[in-house]
């Protein structure tokens, strides 16, 4: 079933019920997807192929995925939240996200969802009045169900308001929205650089307590199960280096000295202490920005044993342009069962496997809590002092506290991929 409605919003409100309807509602369409702030550019469709899709406000749908309607049935649910750092993104984006073969596979219940993002979602109106109360909060204001801070929206929606040339902060309900999202794109980089709020991710109030990395872990969350994982280079969507390149050491030395500096010999040393298996030049596609604070995440739910904490990371190397460094998002058509739909996998004997592995996890932790398949080896819970991960690669194997002085010494040296020298960067290591 496609583009359920599951509620409704007027713009920065929270939601409310959907009105019922008579009669047989078609679901044979997926909904809208919540407008982004900047057009969509397509781009690596090899690598994760996109549907670009309507747009509008009200965006609250929902897709399902069962195999049969039994009232008494009892079975997984498993629900996708997509990505996009609350900014972007729909449950439709990424055709990997479809939920049919998972479903099937499975025989489980696979949902996805759309929901409001970036200012619809997270600008936070609450000094303007008692009606705005969580707007800062309204993108989740549908599933969440302490510890106020002093940031607000007012710096911000003032600043938008003086932009506009709009006195009365109920006039930025009924703008448009693109000129609502040009003043925004405008003011937000001066707002931000005197450290106010400026929106774009959830508010810690008395109804969100806050990233649980700085307020701890409620009792209840205590108690529920997690697996959190990332890829070996996150951000490696460039091309990847050629043979000949890879087989020149004196290049790839000065590639690393002028990515990382004087220590990257150190850093090279080191990654390929960790991976063996890898080429070395792969250390110039790693990640430490999702990595470090995975790790220090799953510590610390770990230190709660009332429930398992469970990390993965994927290591594997895709047979794509000549062998390609996992990059972000590359392990969730593995999880979806969904390899065969994105031209990029498909390595025989391979992928398959891999597949089957990775989507057996998931599914056994959807129904115990704890992730395993009859093709990997036993998969340990972690402690507050041990990371036990799961390498997925063409062999899979757990491996424990395996990079953590790696991943250390690479966010200490490496750029960052969101700064002004993005595309200089990007351009000397492609050459």
């Amino acid at each position: 079933f496609h583009g359920v409605k599951y509620a409704d919003a007027k713009r920065f409100h929270q939601p409310t019920p959907v009105e019922p309807w008579e009669g047989i509602k078609n679901a044979l369409a997926y909904g809208y997807v919540c407008p982004m702030l900047q057009q969509d550019q397509p781009s690596n469709e090899l690598m994760v192929p996109h549907r670009y899709w309507p747009l509008d406000e009200n965006c609250q749908y929902l897709n399902i995925w069962t195999q049969h309607l039994d009232p008494n049935a009892k079975k997984p649910v498993l629900v996708w939240l997509h990505g996009g750092g609350f900014a972007a993104g729909s449950s439709n984006e990424h055709i990997a996200y479809e939920g049919e073969n998972m479903s099937k596979y499975g025989d489980v219940v696979v949902i996805s969802l759309n929901h409001r993002l970036n200012i619809l979602g997270y600008l936070d109106l609450s000094p303007f009045g008692e009606e705005y109360k969580n707007s800062g909060n309204a993108g989740i204001d549908h599933f969440v169900s302490g510890n106020s801070t002093e940031q607000n929206g007012k710096a911000i929606v003032t600043a938008l308001l003086a932009e506009l040339k709009l006195d009365d902060v109920k006039a930025l309900e009924t703008i448009p929205y693109a000129q609502l999202a040009a003043a925004y794109n405008k003011v937000a980089p001066e707002v931000a650089k005197t450290g106010a709020y400026v929106g774009g991710n959830p508010l810690a109030n008395d109804w969100y307590l806050g990233d649980p990395l700085e307020v701890g872990f409620t009792e209840h969350a205590k108690t529920i199960p997690v697996m959190v994982g990332t890829v070996l280079g996150e951000f490696s969507f460039m091309p990847a280096l050629s043979e000949e390149e890879k087989a020149d050491a004196a290049l790839i030395d000065s590639m690393i000295e002028k990515r990382y500096g004087a220590e990257g010999k150190k850093l090279k040393e080191m990654f390929a202490e960790v991976y063996p298996d890898k080429d070395v030049s792969d250390v110039l596609f790693m990640d430490s920005i999702f990595r470090a604070p995975s790790t220090d995440f799953i510590l610390k739910k770990a230190q709660h044993p009332e429930s398992g904490t469970y990390s993965y990371m994927m290591t594997y190397t895709f047979p794509y342009d000549g062998g390609h460094i996992a990059w972000h998002c590359s392990e969730i058509p593995f999880v979806f069962h969904n390899t065969s739909l994105v031209a990029a996998y498909n390595e025989p004997g391979v992928t398959d496997l891999l597949e089957k592995q990775m989507c057996d996890a998931w599914l056994n932790f959807a129904r115990d809590g704890k992730p395993s398949s009859e093709d990997l080896p036993e998969w340990p819970a972690c402690t507050a002092d041990d990371e036990a991960t799961m390498i997925f690669d063409k062999k899979c194997e757990v491996r424990h506290n395996y990079d953590h002085e790696l991943v250390a010494l690479h966010k200490k040296l490496a750029p960052s991929p969101w700064s002004h020298n993005d595309d200089e960067e990007e351009q000397q290591i492609q050459h």
